[in-house]
């Protein structure tokens, strides 16, 4: 699951974990960590310190996926 996929269905939640990126994607834990500090990196997610769990940034925006010949990546517009 690529990166625009996990954010269009993190939306239908106020807040996620590790687990719940695990199961939504399919991934190992080390491979949702992985993506969950590189969204955050990016400004798309951020983390609660009280709950310890992640929210989008803008819950009320579109996500668009960018591609360039060889590249891919995701935007929020």
């Amino acid at each position: 699951m690529n990166d625009l996929e996990l954010l269009a269905r993190l939306k239908a939640h106020e807040t996620f974990g590790i687990s719940m990126v695990q199961r939504i994607a399919l991934f190992g834990y080390q491979r949702a960590v992985d993506t969950l500090e590189r969204l955050e990196a990016q400004g798309f997610i951020e983390r609660d310190e009280a709950t310890s769990l992640w929210r989008l940034v803008s819950s009320g925006a579109t996500v668009h996926c960018q591609q360039r010949p060889g590249e891919a990546g995701i935007s929020e517009a």
